[in-house]
This record gives structure tokens, sequence and C-alpha cells, in this order.
């Protein structure tokens, strides 16, 4: 019997090994993927429209995903929540092999990822969203914010590979190889997904409402839900930007040669997203964690006036070191932020309705992603990138400053 346990034990350990190995791999895809396809719409548009092209392309994805998310709770439901992930990373892996093909067989670039971008946004909205609780019952672990702190650890590690792969391919000039590679390298988190049961059975969720209902009942109910969409919403404006518009950015900043400096940034990003579980685990984890996702939040803000100032007042390798420094502190408290804010939405309204919460929270991040990168395309072409950074450092930290305080007020007061 001992030995029986000792086996099933050590297929788990397998499994658990094998998912984040795989998980790295598939976000080293994803960073591909991203600086492919920003790269193709960049060089569309041109100095003068690189960034608003970009920016048409990530609201595309990003609003086809906020659509899509009232559906993942009922996914879940249906399908189970981890057949549900399996299936929408396997539309996305899909997407971007066909849409790589089509670049390489001579299609119109510009066309094929703005069509590709709401089948990849609906997917990875869904998948994302549910994505948490499975790695929660592989992880074997009862809480949330550690979960998608360790996660980021692997996720972190991933994304800095794909940055500089990505600019590879685009200084090599084959963006579609990228798109295609970017879906060949999720395939293993699929196989490891279907062929690996997680330490802990997942439960069937309970049936939800009909979607809109769902969302609009889960934010009457609790206002800790509320304010923790309050955060995302502002991650989703002032900061999330940021990582998703490197290549029109370091075009705002003059950096040449353009794709180099535009993976140095990601890679900076990533390093601060591998620090993030010390972030998470070194502040207090008694209280809510809301007070820490706001925390963070404020800290971010205080990283992206710093890049503001320094491409402001610096220039060439100075400014390109400063650089690595502050987008390493901006990637360690978003990520710390976004783990505290995932935590507080899956605990608000209790693990039963885990699924409902992290779908409705992340539904209102998702309406204001578009607006955010729209708002900072826009403003990179008109304020450039200096100002840009700023202003979105000073609005992230004042609602960040504004959502710890009425927090910690609550708290006090009970």
């Amino acid at each position: 019997m001992t030995d029986v346990n000792e086996v099933a034990h050590s297929r788990q350990a397998s499994g658990t090994r094998a998912l984040v190995l795989t998980v790295a791999l598939s976000t080293a895809g994803s960073a591909t993927a991203l600086i492919s396809a920003t790269g193709i719409t960049t060089a569309t548009g041109g100095l003068s429209r690189g960034a608003l092209f970009s920016g048409l392309f990530l609201a595309a994805s990003m609003a086809a995903g906020a659509v899509a998310l009232p559906f993942a709770p009922r996914a879940a439901h249906r399908f189970g929540t981890r057949q549900a992930v399996l299936g929408m990373w396997s539309i996305v892996a899909a997407a971007w092999i066909a849409s790589g093909a089509l670049v390489i067989a001579g299609a119109p670039p510009m066309w094929v990822v703005m069509i590709t971008a709401p089948v990849v946004g609906a997917g990875s909205a869904i998948a994302g969203v549910l994505s948490s609780i499975v790695y929660r019952a592989y992880l074997e672990s009862a809480d949330f914010s550690a979960v998608v702190a360790r996660m980021t650890v692997w996720r972190g590690i991933g994304w800095g590979l794909g940055a500089l792969v990505g600019g590879f391919f685009l200084n090599s000039g084959s963006e579609g190889i990228g798109l295609v590679a970017a879906g060949l390298v999720k395939i293993p988190l699929l196989i490891v997904l279907a062929r690996h049961a997680p330490a802990h059975a997942l439960a069937t969720p309970e049936r939800p409402k009909a979607p809109w209902n769902e969302i609009r009942g889960a934010f009457a109910e609790c206002s800790t839900l509320r304010r923790t969409a309050v955060m995302g919403v502002s991650m989703a404006l002032f900061a999330a930007p940021v990582m998703t518009l490197v290549v029109p950015i370091a075009q705002s900043l003059r950096h040449a040669p353009l794709y180099q400096g535009a993976g140095f940034l990601m890679v900076g990003f990533a390093i601060g997203e591998l620090l993030s579980p010390q972030v998470v685990s070194k502040l207090p984890h008694g209280g809510r964690p809301l007070v820490n996702a706001a925390r963070t939040g404020a800290i971010a803000g205080g990283f992206l006036i710093a890049l503001g100032l320094i491409s402001g007042f610096f220039s060439f390798r100075t400014e390109l070191g400063l650089w690595a420094v502050v987008a390493i502190g901006i990637g360690a408290f978003r990520f710390a932020s976004r783990a505290f804010s995932q935590g507080s939405a899956a605990a608000s309204r209790g693990l039963e309705n885990a699924a409902s919460s992290l779908a409705a929270a992340a539904f209102i991040a998702g309406i204001a992603g578009p607006i955010g990168v729209l708002g900072w395309s826009l403003a990179l072409g008109s304020l450039g990138a200096e100002v840009t950074a700023a202003l979105a450092g000073v609005a992230l930290a004042i609602v960040s400053i504004g959502v710890f305080l009425r927090t910690r007020g609550e708290q006090v007061r009970a």
C-alpha cells in the first residue's frame, strides 16, 4: 500500500514539475507572439502611426477577451475547469500557428494579425482566469496569492526568453516564423494538462447564472470585490500598457536599434516578474490581500513616474542602464499587485464562487484594457513616452493610495 502511495505521489510530483516548466515555455510563446505581432503593426504604421496600429491590435484582443470572460464560469461548469483551460489554450496555439503560416505564405501581415487578435484575446482571457484555480490544485496550496506569485516566477522566465527570441525574429525580418513558433511551444502545456491530473481533484463549479447576471450579482454582493476591481482597472489603464507597447515605446524614445531596445525593456519587466514572489512573501498575509495589492500598486506607480523622468533627463547608455532598473521595479510591484488582487478576488465570496469572482474582476479590468492601450497609444504619439509614463504613474499612485486608505479604514472599524 505504501509503495502504491509513493508511486502516486511521484507521478503527481512529476506532473507538477512538468506543469511549471511548460507554463514557462507557453509564456515564452506568448511573449514571442506579442513582440512579433506588434512589430508587424508598428512597421505597417511607421513612425507616425505605428503606436496607434499596435494599440488597435491590442485593443481588439482585449475587447474580445472582455466579452468572453463572463462565459468562463459556464465553460468551467460544463467542461470542467482543467478541460476548459486545455481547450482555450489549444485554440490560441492553433490561431498563432495559422496566422504565422499565412504571413509566411504572403498574406498581408497587418490584416492577418488583426483578424487573429479577437480569437487569441477570447481564448487567452478564459484560460487565464481559470488557470490559477487549476494551478492551485497542482501546487497543493490554499493561498491563491502565493500560487499566482509562484507561477509568476516561471512566467517571468518564459517572458524573458520569449522577448529575446521575439527580438531575434523581428530583427531578421521573420515575424511569420515567430508567430508559428509561438503556437508550437504551447503544445507541451496542452500535453501536460491532458495527461497529468493535478494532486487535488478540481470540484465542478456550481452552475452559474446567466453570464451577465453572474457578473452583476457578484459586484452587488461584495464591496471587497468592487474595490479589487478598481485596482484591476487602474492597473489595466495605467500600468499594463507599458508592458505590451514596448516596441512603440522604444520607437517613441528614439532607441536604436529599435527591436533590441524593446527586447531589453521586456527582459527588465521579466526580471521584475521573477522577483515579484519575493515582494509577495515580504508583505504580511494576515490582513486582506487587497491592502497589499494597493501598497504594491502605489509603488509600481512610483516606478512609472521614474521611467518618465529618466527618459526625459538622460540619454544613450545611461538611459538604457536606468531603464533596466526601473523596468525591474515596475515588473516586480505590478505583478505582486496582480497576485494580491487575484487572491482578494478569489477569497472575496468564498472558494466555491472563486471562478465567478475571478471572472467578474477580470471582466471589469478587461473592459479597461483596450481603453488603456488606446489611451497610451494616442498619448505616445502626441505627448511622447516620457510624459505618458509619468502621468500614468501619478494616476496609478493616486488610485492605489485611495483604495489602501479605504480598505485599511474598514479594517480598523471592524
